[in-house]
Order: C-alpha cells, then structure tokens, then sequence
C-alpha cells in the first residue's frame, strides 16, 4: 500500500511542527515514518490515517 500526496504532505507537516530545522533529519525521519504508516494500514486497512499518524508519532 502506498500513501497519497496529500498523506506524505500532512507527514511533513507534523515533523515540521515538531521542530526539525535539518533537512537531512527531516528526511531520515519521514522515510521511517512513511514505512510505519503505511504498514500500520496494511494491518488495519479501516483505521483512518488520521490516527495512524498519530499512534506513529
């Protein structure tokens, strides 16, 4: 299963809210977070993204 732009998006906005300035962390740390998320709704396909992103974090 693979996220939507919009997922990715809101992805990089939550680890942009939570305060990483460098790129290179931002990066390593949306890379680890997409393959959460994603096998978090392989798992539970009816679980809404909204509280996967959330468990994730």
């Amino acid at each position: 299963m693979s996220l939507s732009k919009e997922q990715i998006s809101e992805i990089r906005n939550f680890i942009h809210s939570r305060g990483f300035k460098h790129i290179e962390v931002k990066m390593e740390i949306l890379d680890h977070a997409e393959s959460s998320v994603e096998e978090r709704m392989a798992q539970n396909p009816r679980l809404p993204f909204e509280n996967i992103l959330i468990r994730t974090s």
